[in-house]
């Protein structure tokens, strides 16, 4: 994947119980916070050459798939109808994430096949899809989840997806914080989500 970009959108749906989940993965005639806006039919040809399927990564790995994402090319966005794979750990977290609203945010990794710069923004006019994550920040940090069914409290999640064999990195890192910080990092988040 030569030249591969990563454009970040947000989660716009929310996440039910079996893993499935909606969102816009590209939201066109929007400026993200990198300068880019992406237009409508920008990902006509990649669908038609290459289906409507790309993989689920966590956090634009690819050593670590999630699942699947089926793409709906619309007016105003690229929507897709993700599925996690929960037998995998990493799946699993992401879906603990994504159902407490920790993490809201969808990303394409993607090839700029052609553009132009108007005014200073960059034009994506065609793009080569190869993926789309979950991510923590998306770059456009006006789409956000919409809704999600079932919150949990954030500490709550965080220690069932420490004791349901998550990555060793994710264990060590939600195993070393405290009630305190916990509590801290909930407000954070609260104040975030819109009410």
């Amino acid at each position: 994947m030569h030249g591969k970009h990563q454009l970040k959108m947000a989660l716009k749906g929310g996440v039910v119980n079996d893993g499935s989940f909606t969102g816009s993965l590209a939201v066109y005639n929007n400026v993200d916070l990198g300068g880019d806006l992406i237009e409508p039919g920008a990902f006509t040809k990649t669908i038609k050459e290459h289906g409507d399927q790309v993989p689920l990564l966590w956090q634009h790995k690819v050593d670590v798939p999630i699942g699947m994402l089926t793409l709906i090319d619309g007016p105003e966005a690229l929507s897709v109808k993700g599925q996690l794979l929960m037998e995998v750990p990493e799946a699993k977290n992401a879906y603990l994430l994504m159902k407490a609203n920790i993490v809201r945010g969808l990303s394409i990794g993607f090839d700029t096949m052609k553009d132009s710069i108007e005014s200073g923004i960059r034009h994506l006019k065609e793009i080569r899809l190869w993926e789309g994550s979950v991510v923590t920040f998306p770059m456009n940090t006006q789409a956000m989840i919409s809704s999600v069914k079932a919150r949990q409290r954030a500490y709550g999640v965080m220690s069932a997806a420490a004791s349901s064999r998550p990555s060793p990195t994710f264990k060590s890192n939600v195993a070393s914080i405290d009630e305190p910080t916990v509590s801290r990092i909930i407000q954070s988040i609260t104040s975030m989500i819109p009410r």
